[in-house]
């Protein structure tokens, strides 16, 4: 196996544990992820897909610009485990957003309903940590580290 396969064997693995684990947390341990640890999940279903599609590339420049698009996918992973890791430490708000069809809502009693009933995490409240460290924290350091292995394996095989 050509050594640029084995990079890229890795970080389909990484993204791949990273996932079931996230499920398995949700699902078998009931821990319910607010809507920013959602929207964090999306970065590694998109790598492994490119990944899997990169398995049959045998193009050199195609090959690079798989790496670069690794590059900017993990580098939006950064930022947003950034900005998760900066509400739970109340460095910064978060950004509101109303998920509410007010059509449905015509008077108190319906809204009061509609509260009760959604189940509702909040992005700021830590629901799990592993030595102290919260996920988030978890995907800094991961999201980082696939990052420089996406520029380091651009850097010395193709530029």
């Amino acid at each position: 196996m050509k050594k640029n396969k084995i990079v890229n064997l890795f970080i389909l693995f990484s993204c791949s544990v990273i996932l079931l684990i996230v499920y398995y947390l949700e699902y078998f341990l009931d821990l319910k992820p607010c809507i920013l640890c959602i929207y964090q999940r999306i970065p590694y279903f998109i790598i492994i897909f490119l990944a899997i599609i990169l398995f049959f590339i045998k193009n050199n420049k195609l090959e690079k610009k798989f790496y670069f698009l690794y590059a900017i996918i993990f580098l939006s992973s950064l930022f947003l485990a950034t900005y998760h890791f900066g509400i739970e430490n109340n460095f910064w708000s978060a950004f509101a957003s109303c998920e509410i069809n007010d059509s449905l809502l015509n008077d108190n009693q319906n809204l009061k309903e509609y509260l009760l009933e959604k189940e509702f995490v909040s992005c700021s409240k830590v629901n799990f940590t592993l030595f102290g460290i919260s996920l988030a924290s978890y995907n800094i350091i991961i999201s980082l580290f696939l990052l420089i292995l996406s520029l380091l394996k651009l850097k010395k095989n193709y530029i």
